[in-house]
This record gives C-alpha cells, structure tokens and sequence, in this order.
C-alpha cells in the first residue's frame, strides 16, 4: 500500500529539507491542533471513501475502518507531512481524531521549544 494523503503541494516540507521542526508556536496549539485534525479527516476521507463532512473527530479509528496496517502508514505520512518523528504507538493510544491531533499537537510543540534552545 502506498503512501497517500494530501498532495504533495498542500504537505509540508520534510525536517530533511528544512533543518528545523515544524513551527506550531508561530500559530497556536489550537490552531495546530486543527491542522493536523484537518489532515486526518482528508487522510482517512480518502482510504475510506468517504466525503470528509462524514468523518467525525469523536469517531475510533476502527470504527472509521482503519486496520493496524492503514494506521500505521497514515502515522508514517503524518510524519512526513509534518517533519516531525512520531511514536506509531500514539494511534492506538488515542483512538480518535481529536485525540491523536491533540497530541501531536504537543509533540511538535515540544519539539519546536526543543529546536529553538
């Protein structure tokens, strides 16, 4: 299966390219949080053929029909769209759109404090 996801014009520049990390503090972890939400919606719409008005943030990503495989490779695209290492792990830890945005949301707010000191 490969890689899909936004296009590539709408995807962020990798960590490779840019040699720093996304920067949530320049818009908000709310605004952050919405972003990367925004992305899931688009990502998951798409493998399940759905229309993005029909993924709901509250829903469980197995309920939405993402197998461990799907899963994982939307966390793989996730990464590259945001430039940032994510654990796999956080998926299955929150199962839900609001959830998993939320803390990744944090992540690269770590991440940024991380790279600027």
């Amino acid at each position: 299966m490969g890689r899909s996801g936004p296009p590539a014009s709408e995807r962020r520049p990798s960590a490779r390219t840019r040699n720093a990390v996304w920067s949530p503090h320049l818009q908000g972890a709310a605004s952050v949080k919405s972003e990367i939400a925004a992305w899931c919606v688009d990502y998951i719409a798409k493998i399940v053929e759905l229309p993005p008005s029909r993924i709901r943030h509250d829903t469980k990503f197995s309920r939405l029909g993402l197998d461990s495989a799907i899963a994982v490779n939307m966390m793989v695209s996730l990464e590259d769209w945001l430039g940032v290492e994510i654990p796999f792990e956080l998926i299955f830890d929150y199962p839900t759109i609001s959830a998993l945005s939320e803390q990744v949301a944090n992540i690269c707010k770590q991440k940024s404090i991380s790279a600027r000191e």
